[in-house]
């Protein structure tokens, strides 16, 4: 579609009394001291269209003002705009007028208000049908970008973005990945499945939970060193053992020749042999059965731990989730509180005083059609309070779910906290039956007791006996002292054996920690490729969009310090060989940078309208972009307000 404006007439509009002028199709300069009227005149254009003025606003102050700065009553104020549509001529003009009202009782008439009047092509029309005919020619949002070089750059950065999106087809997740299937190979499956945000989650909520696993390894390991025992090396104490065994033998075999004369000392040694031997053999028994007892203690404790720690974790997810929901319960409390307000404001809106008088004559309109516009009226109104009502029922289901699920939420959060608490108290229980394992003293076995009693006798028997001379005792200390060292071996070979069973459990852990750092770094390059992935597709419709430009580019994306990217929309124009965002531009260049956007869109939309370039005297002739549009060009001057169409 092609628009132009041909021409524009004004009446008592702000500070213009009058004037008209011609327009041709190319390039119109209108120039003017500042304060002269030239940023009016596109105001008056866009208040005869669309209601405001230049600058979006439709409470601003159209009437003229006197020397006073008072306003000048009882001038009817009109702008009459004709366009150029597609080569037909449409001419759309609205006035307004003062509604004075005599009251009843009163000799003065009151300002009640204005009226606005308006015709298309010179006939009559109502406000809706005044609008629906501007509608047919051209949107009011595009008509803005379409018609201001400054409008696309003072749009939030997510409109631009969104805009922008409509040069180019949709970009596939499947096409990004075929770019470098390889390297993406990984992510694929995830990506397809569910988008790449959704995968980002995924990875991030798995590489936080890895990261809490992997920091419980370091305290049971730690807790498991803590359960061994100093001890001599276990080739050294077996080389000792073997030592005092064979220094043992020899003693006994002393002591046996020694007793060799009579046979019944004889057999009473042997008799005191294989009891202390026994007696040996329940000692090992006992010192084996005291270190396992100390194992399990210290096992129990660390399992008390892991099951504290994994129950707060579970509560913080859990807590994490509740404060969600009561963000989204308080945000949606909100939008229902404003929709209440929104409802009364519509529940008390009244009928307008004018609107059963003729907007053209001026007169009140017959009963009939009076009973049609109330009517018409209360249906608008119902319709309103049916729509808030609907959004707010919509809003409060919201709210009830939310609430249910934080019911919930919060009935687990307390179940978790109680079971924390029970789990915590088995902590401290397992930690104090540990500290309170007591070694049993294989002294105070039946078995021992036994032994030892027979020993007495044996022993008491051979004092008893002639063993011939003092040598017999001098051989028995030594093997008693041999006896002792000997159990002191193996004991300490007992403790060996447990610091192996500890040690093999130590090695477990390791591996399972040595497993669980893989799954992380695994993890992390997941989330790697994921944001790489999500770069690489933000390059590629980046290069896209940029390719409907020919002076401006826009950075759609930034990649932030940790190496995230985040979605952004910033416009940039080529300035001495590097890129400059546009709000660092001159108003020159900003000006230029419109009018680049300008050409793309009416290339994507099919549309050209009338381009109004403010302060247009910072453009020149080497500079000013070319345009298939109409051009109406406002330049600061010396002289009066004045039109030259070139």
């Amino acid at each position: 579609m092609n628009i132009k404006l041909k021409s524009l007439e004004i009446q008592n509009f702000k500070g213009i009394h009058y004037m008209s002028f011609d327009l041709n199709e190319k390039t119109n300069t209108i120039s003017g001291r500042n304060a002269s009227g030239k940023t009016t005149l596109l105001d008056a254009f866009k208040w005869c269209l669309f209601g405001n003025d230049s600058s979006g606003r439709t409470d601003f102050q159209i009437r003229p003002v006197d020397e006073n700065g008072q306003m000048v009553h009882n001038a009817e104020i009109s702008v009459r705009v004709t366009l150029g549509v597609d080569g037909e001529t449409v001419t759309l003009e609205k006035r307004q007028k003062e509604n004075w009202v005599k009251k009843r009782g009163s000799a003065t008439p009151t300002l009640q208000g204005n009226t606005n009047s308006m015709e298309v092509n010179g006939f009559p029309t109502s406000q809706k049908d005044y609008d629906a005919r501007i509608a047919d020619i051209l949107d009011e949002s595009l008509f803005s970008l379409m018609t201001d070089p400054m409008r696309f750059a003072s749009l939030p950065w997510k409109d631009q973005r969104e805009i922008l999106l409509r040069f180019v087809s949709e970009i596939t997740d499947q096409d990004v990945l075929e770019l470098d299937e390889v390297r993406f190979a990984p992510i694929a499956a995830d990506i397809l499945a569910a988008g790449a945000e959704a995968s980002k989650d995924k990875a991030t909520a798995l590489l936080k939970r890895l990261k809490e696993d992997q920091k419980a390894y370091p305290v049971r390991i730690d807790e498991a060193m803590r359960n061994k025992t100093d001890a001599l090396p276990e080739e050294q104490l077996i080389g000792r053992k073997a030592e005092i065994e064979t220094e043992l033998k020899a003693v006994q075999k002393e002591l046996s020749d020694v007793s060799a004369a009579s046979k019944s000392v004889s057999d009473v040694q042997d008799e005191i042999i294989k009891v202390k031997m026994e007696i040996g053999s329940i000692k090992e028994k006992v010192e084996a059965k005291n270190a396992q007892r100390r194992m399990d203690a210290s096992q129990a404790v660390t399992n008390a731990l892991m099951e504290v720690m994994q129950l707060e974790q579970k509560r913080d997810r859990l807590c994490d989730q509740k404060a969600s929901l009561e963000k989204s319960i308080e945000d949606n409390e909100a939008e229902i509180k404003e929709l209440g307000k929104q409802y009364k404001e519509v529940k008390s809106r009244a009928m307008p005083s004018d609107a059963t008088i003729c907007p053209t004559c001026g007169r009140e309109f017959p009963a009939d059609r009076i009973e049609e516009v109330k009517k018409e009226f209360e249906s608008r109104k119902g319709r309103d309070l049916d729509r808030i009502g609907n959004r707010g029922q919509s809003y409060r289901n919201m709210v009830n779910a939310y609430v249910q699920k934080l019911n919930l939420v919060n009935d687990e959060i307390k179940s978790l906290t109680e079971k924390v608490i029970e789990a915590d108290k088995k902590h401290k229980q397992a930690q104090k039956a540990a500290a309170g394992v007591q070694a049993i003293d294989y002294t105070s076995t039946k078995e021992y007791a036994q032994l030892e009693a027979r020993m007495i006798d044996l022993n008491e028997k051979l004092s008893q006996m002639d063993d011939g001379d003092e040598r017999r005792r001098a051989v028995k200390e030594r093997e008693n002292a041999l006896q002792e060292a000997l159990d002191d071996v193996n004991r300490s070979l007992s403790a060996v054996e447990a610091n192996k069973r500890i040690d093999a459990r130590i090695e477990e852990l390791k591996a399972a920690q040595r497993e669980c750092g893989q799954k992380v770094a695994d993890a992390e390059q997941a989330l790697y490729l994921i944001e790489e992935f999500m770069k690489l597709k933000m390059d590629t419709l980046s290069d896209r969009i940029n390719s409907h430009f020919d002076k401006v580019r826009f950075k759609l994306f930034k990649t932030l310090i940790n190496g995230a990217v985040q979605p952004t929309c910033v416009m940039q124009m080529a300035s001495n060989g590097s890129y400059v965002d546009y709000p660092n531009l001159n108003h020159g260049a900003q000006i230029i940078a419109g009018l680049d956007v300008i050409n793309a869109l009416s290339t994507l939309y099919d549309v050209s309208a009338p381009i109004f370039i403010d302060n247009a005297e910072c453009l020149s002739s080497d500079n000013q972009p070319e345009t298939t549009s109409q051009l109406i060009l406002l330049k600061v001057s010396d002289g009066d307000l004045e039109i030259v169409n070139e």
